[in-house]
């Protein structure tokens, strides 16, 4: 066996030493990396649970813009073949009581108005509830909608609304009257108009007017209406060929308890005790009646035929005196005006 030298032992331990040395040095870098690697893997899982939130978070947005594109196309209706044609209009009054009137806007079929004018229109509207829908033909909806607007102004409409291509055409729109508990108003048909009255949730058929497509000179059309304010009676004048009619019809009674063809000027006065009736001259002639309300006898008549005289003009009435104001004349050239006072019976 070959014995180390001395010198050979001191080399050799010496290397080893180093290796010692080296393999300790090797062992605390390892383990401060193994450390960092700690680190590095904490950061990895800090980071990738950073990502899943932030994907979260990313998903909840798209989902939420999704929903608002729903929302979107909900409001500005689908067009389509399952589209619900009430929940169209609805979305187009809501975004008018939203304030989003160039959206509702974007909804109206060949508006015959500019946006400007419908800004007029709807720019106070507060709230607008639509209720009462009837589809009365294809396509083709009648409803009530009901308007509040700035300065506590409330307003019902009756209106007739086609659904064309996703789009809404408005045939027409018509002011309702509602007192003491009674609505009027008008259902649009494409060959004229029938008049209902509302009371106590039961609706009312009172006329029917219609155009005569064969003859139009004899058709008919509604003028103008007038419910008293105890909504017990509803006057309304109806227009046919060169002359007006006007009908009054009682409608707790549901009957009609004034009929005269030819009026001019028809009204109530402000206490709603008497019924007023004037005709200018023309081809049906002319009068100036004064009526008891609520019999709807004659009180008097202001032009009896042996005066001589004819309507010139039928001047109105006046509230403030509840008086009725009208010009009679002899030969057209001379003007005679002559105020009647409900109060007094007399005429000056």
């Amino acid at each position: 066996m070959h014995k180390l030298s001395i010198p050979n032992y001191n080399k050799i331990m010496k290397k080893l030493l180093l290796l010692l040395l080296t393999f300790v040095l090797v062992g605390c870098v390892s383990v401060s990396l193994n450390s960092g690697e700690d680190n590095d893997e904490s950061g990895d899982v800090a980071e990738e649970i950073t990502e899943e939130v932030v994907v979260d978070e990313s998903e909840e947005i798209v989902e939420d813009v999704e929903e608002e594109v729903v929302e979107d196309e909900e409001n500005i209706g689908c067009g389509g073949p399952d589209c619900d044609n009430e929940m169209l209009i609805s979305s187009y009054y809501k975004l008018i009581a939203d304030g989003d009137l160039s959206t509702a806007y974007a909804m109206k079929y060949e508006p015959n108005v500019n946006y400007e004018t419908f800004k007029g229109w709807y720019g106070n509207v507060l709230f607008a509830d639509v209720r009462d829908y009837e589809e009365i033909d294809d396509n083709k909806y009648q409803f009530v909608v009901d308007l509040g607007e700035v300065g506590d102004v409330k307003n019902s409409f009756m209106v007739v609304m086609v659904v064309r291509g996703g789009l809404l055409d408005t045939l027409s729109s018509t002011n309702m009257t509602i007192k003491s508990g009674t609505e009027v108003y008008v259902k649009v048909f494409s060959d004229g108009d029938d008049l209902y009255v509302k009371k106590d949730g039961e609706e009312i058929f009172v006329d029917s007017l219609r155009m005569n497509k064969n003859d139009p000179v004899m058709g008919e059309s509604l003028y103008k209406y007038h419910l008293t304010d105890d909504g017990k009676y509803l006057a309304y004048q109806v227009g046919v060929w060169e002359a007006m009619y006007v009908n009054v019809y009682d409608i707790e009674s549901e009957k009609f308890i004034y009929e005269e063809f030819g009026v001019t000027s028809f009204g109530f006065t402000a206490e709603e005790d008497f019924f007023y009736a004037c005709t200018e001259a023309g081809m049906l002639g002319d009068m100036m009646r004064i009526y008891n309300v609520p019999s709807f006898s004659l009180k008097r008549d202001l032009l009896p035929a042996e005066s001589g005289l004819i309507v010139m003009y039928c001047n109105g009435y006046a509230s403030y005196n509840n008086s009725y104001s009208y010009t009679l004349t002899s030969d057209w050239s001379t003007e005679n005006k002559q105020v009647y006072y409900f109060d007094t019976n007399t005429v000056e």
